[in-house]
This record gives C-alpha cells, structure tokens and sequence, in this order.
C-alpha cells in the first residue's frame, strides 16, 4: 500500500513539475511571442516611413529634373533684382539646411510644400526653418505672414520688406 501511495504521490509531483514547466515554457513563448511582434511592427514602421521619405525626395526631384544647377550667389542673381539677390540666395541657403533634397535646381517659384514636399519631408523642419530665417534676418515673421509664404519668392519679398522698414526706422 506505502508503494502506491508514494506512486501516486510522485505522479502528482510529476504532473505538477510538467504543469509549472508548461506554464513557464508557454509565458516565456508568449513573451517572446509578444516581443517579437512589437519588433516587427516597429521594423515594419521605419521601413513604411523611409520609403515614404525616398520617394518624397524622389517627387521634389522630379519636380526641378532639367533646371539649370545654381550656387546660392547664382540663384539670387539669376531670379531677383540686385536688392534682393543677396536676401534671396541667403533665404535659399538657409532653406537648403531644413530639406533633405539638393535645392540647386530650384526655382523662386516653387512651393515649398506642393513642389519640393518640404512639410512631407520633414514637418519639424518648416517651423525650423522660420525660426532661422528670423534669427539670421533680426526680424519677426507673425504666424499669419509665415502661412501666406508658399514660395521662396514670397519669402524673399517679406524678408526684404522687413528689412527696408527697418532701414527706413
């Protein structure tokens, strides 16, 4: 009788170690399982978020394909009056440091937003760059202003306003 009791006993004993041993094993695949997957997702989200990005730069690119290349000097030369060149090509230096697309090809008349995609580039980088253009300049540009400037164009002009009047003061 003692033999089958501690029989019995030792199949319980084993049948619990098996059973804390499935539990562990199955919340340790679980976990794993879990983290797996959250590493998955955020993999998947770079990958979502860089291509995204390249072919932003790709749309931008296509937008200024066969334009002539001009340095900054050229650019503000080539496309505004000699009081406004040199605003112009600082404008479009500074404005080269906040998108992540080559700006030599572009034009004073494209929109920063719908032509060389700067919002979808880099949202971060349209308030950095009001930012410096204002510390560069020593002027305010008001958020009403900043929301009407769509082009370089519409920038230089601001800026140059700004700083006649200030001139002027």
């Amino acid at each position: 009788m003692k033999r089958v009791v501690r029989g019995v006993i030792t199949c319980i004993f084993i049948s619990i170690g098996i059973y804390l041993l499935w539990q562990w094993f199955h919340l340790l695949f679980t976990k794993t399982l879990i983290a797996i997957g959250i590493a998955a997702a955020i993999v998947a989200s770079i990958v979502v978020v860089l291509l995204q990005d390249r072919s932003e730069r790709r749309r931008a690119l296509r937008h200024m394909q066969g334009r002539p290349s001009l340095t900054t000097v050229e650019f503000g030369e080539h496309y505004f009056p000699p009081a406004e060149a040199d605003a112009a090509a600082q404008v479009r230096a500074i404005f080269a440091k906040h998108i992540s697309v080559d700006v030599s090809k572009a034009h004073p008349d494209d929109k920063l937003v719908e032509d060389l995609r700067m919002d979808s580039l880099d949202s971060m980088s349209t308030v950095e760059f009001v930012i410096e253009l204002e510390e560069h300049f020593k002027i305010t540009i008001p958020d009403s202003a900043a929301e009407q400037m769509r082009t370089l164009r519409d920038i230089t002009d601001f800026i140059s306003r700004e700083l006649q009047s200030n001139q002027c003061a």
